[in-house]
């Protein structure tokens, strides 16, 4: 099988901040990042198993793996205004039918 990545960035012009999605067709990071002590687990409105962490940069990550298909949303801002990097991104997530 051939391996493929496909990555996509929404630039906001309201506020200061971009999203990247990341899908592959492989486990590129999931099982390294499941692993890692500094995520958060979540779980999603459909039961999926996903992981949070907010980074040094000004940034966060969520990662989850699903029918063997990895994605990543990577969240950069300028302030995280009341902590809602954490609920942009799983909204975003859920939101993805995936």
């Amino acid at each position: 099988m051939k391996k493929i990545i496909y990555s996509i960035t929404y630039n906001s012009k309201e506020r200061v901040v971009h999203v990247q999605f990341i899908v592959a067709n492989f486990d590129r990071y999931f099982s390294s990042i499941k692993k890692g002590s500094e995520y958060e687990e979540i779980i999603f409105e459909d039961g999926t198993v996903a992981f949070f962490r907010e980074t040094p940069f000004p940034s966060s990550d969520l990662s989850w793996l699903k029918d063997r298909i990895e994605y990543n949303l990577h969240y950069n801002f300028v302030i995280n205004e009341d902590n809602k990097a954490k609920d942009e991104l799983l909204e975003i997530a859920n939101s993805l039918n995936v």
